[in-house]
């Protein structure tokens, strides 16, 4: 068999597979090609997240006293804050003696070593979410000076 032979031969084979790979060529990306039938779209809603102040503290207070000099405030519980991670208590005496603890429950005692002295002392909660920070819950209450109470009075 000569070559020109072999080439007659395998020429409708030749045709037919090149015309096999331009139907391809021409119907695959159509194929490939994807359409949404349903013209709907959803609903988007952005809002923003406020942290509150707690509602409320339960707690009672001491001022310093004449025998030892220490001013404390009890916590014993206030309001939660819907998603706060913890809350900064922060307890100052107006003399700029400051005493602040970061708790995740909602008790703690502060103290501040002072000599008695009269004046108005202040306590704020706040609830805190990662860098977020809301507003301050603020409890005054009054010192009246020496010889000090031994009594602890309600927030």
């Amino acid at each position: 068999m000569n070559r020109r032979e072999h080439s007659d031969r395998s020429r409708p084979f030749r045709v037919l597979l090149g015309f096999v790979i331009a139907v391809l060529l021409v119907i695959a990306p159509q194929m490939a090609q994807a359409t949404f039938t349903s013209k709907g779209s959803a609903q988007q809603s952005i809002g923003t997240f406020q942290l509150t102040a707690p509602a409320s503290v339960t707690g009672t207070y001491r001022c310093p006293r004449a025998s030892d000099k220490t001013g404390i405030v009890k916590i014993t519980d206030f309001g939660a804050v819907p998603r706060a991670s913890s809350y900064l208590l922060t307890l100052n005496s107006g003399g700029g003696n400051i005493a602040s603890e970061t708790v995740t429950n909602r008790s703690a005692t502060l103290h501040i070593d002072e000599k008695p002295k009269k004046g108005t002392w202040t306590l704020t909660i706040r609830a805190d979410l990662g860098n977020w920070s809301g507003p301050n819950l603020t409890r005054t209450f009054q010192c009246k000076g020496p010889p000090g109470d031994n009594k602890f009075s309600p927030l």
